[in-house]
């Protein structure tokens, strides 16, 4: 007979009644009391796989507690983007990067003749364009011969030292490349056809080309030869290269005054153009490039965005909240200092 409790001369002394000892809360192997008095033997097991642990309904992975942290935590982190060429991020927190995006240019040393051309030389022509988070270093693959940018007045995705650009633009989080530039070359085995011949004798041949941006004030173009023009061909009096639904490209008659004679002169003299696209293409990133982000973290206080070329580029981090506040105080406390 199981006996649960003993009393002597009016005082309790032992009672199981309200012990709560079961074979499943009990360690295996060990023996114990129930509250009725009968012998236990413990058939609990301890975990020693994670596996075991997520079979378990009460079981909570390090995902889920990440998850329930971030929810509490996240109305106090401020995310912050900063642009540059090559720059400093002020305040910064030890974290991991958030994005990290890539802008081209098209790059042109000179003001271009047709006689003396000046080479396009687009960001990460090699095929990469290596990047610096202070002391981690990678090469992002630029594909299709590197990325493009030219300046305009208004459109940007991209502003440095006040100047606007629009720009191909590799973005590792969305894990895509998006080309917004056009990169054409006309070696004279194109269809062109010659539009006029004005009385100042400049003659306008001109090639239909899909998906290109019609040239205004707000929209240029670069060219290896050429300088951009807006005026109507009735007007013009120089040399130059003109994109609406079709390119256009004026030369003086004495090098060309018929469709034959201009092919022939394109054939000896290529002609390189950049310019913004009506639709952008956007080509996905491999696996591979995509992870580069995974390596990069920023440093409390200061982290360093660097690159050897001269790409634009777009952190997104983790600031250190106090920091933060602190630089953006800075000019009002300045203000309010040299107004006393």
């Amino acid at each position: 007979m199981a006996i649960n409790k003993v009393e002597f001369d009016g005082k309790s002394l032992i009672d199981l009644t309200s012990d709560t000892v079961t074979a499943e809360n009990l360690l295996s192997g060990a023996t114990a009391h129930d509250k009725a008095g009968n012998p236990v033997v413990g058939i609990a097991k301890i975990p020693t796989k994670v596996s075991e642990l997520e079979n378990d309904s009460q079981f909570v992975n390090d995902k889920q507690v990440l998850e329930a942290i971030y929810k509490l935590v996240s109305p106090y982190i401020v995310v912050n983007s900063m642009q540059g060429d090559s720059f400093t991020i002020p305040d910064c927190s030890n974290f991991k990067l958030q994005n990290l995006k890539i802008f081209g240019k098209t790059i042109q040393d000179g003001v271009p003749t047709p006689e003396k051309p000046v080479p396009l030389i687009s960001v990460g022509y090699n095929g990469k364009v290596p990047v610096k988070v202070e002391e981690v270093s990678i090469d992002i693959p630029t594909l299709n011969g590197g990325i493009n940018g030219v300046p305009v007045q208004q459109g940007e995705n991209y502003i440095f030292n006040n100047k606007r650009w629009l720009c191909d633009e590799i973005d590792l989080k969305k894990g895509v490349r998006i080309q917004r530039i056009g990169r054409f070359t006309f070696n004279g085995s194109e269809d062109w056809k010659l539009q006029s011949i004005n009385e100042y004798g400049i003659a306008n041949f001109g090639l239909v080309v899909s998906n290109v941006v019609e040239q205004s004030s707000v929209n240029r173009l670069v060219c290896n030869r050429f300088k951009y023009q807006s005026t109507l061909i009735s007007n013009t009096k120089d040399e130059g290269i003109l994109v609406s639904n079709t390119v256009y490209i004026r030369v003086n008659k004495t090098k060309a005054s018929t469709v034959t004679a201009f092919k022939k002169w394109l054939k000896a003299n290529p002609v390189e153009l950049a310019v913004p696209l009506v639709n952008p293409v956007e080509t996905p990133l491999t696996e591979e490039t995509k992870n580069l982000l995974t390596r990069l973290t920023t440093k409390y206080p200061q982290t360093k965005v660097s690159n050897t070329y001269v790409a634009g580029l777009e952190a997104t981090y983790v600031a250190d909240t106090k920091n933060y506040i602190d630089n953006k105080n800075k000019p009002i406390k300045q203000a309010i200092i040299e107004s006393i």
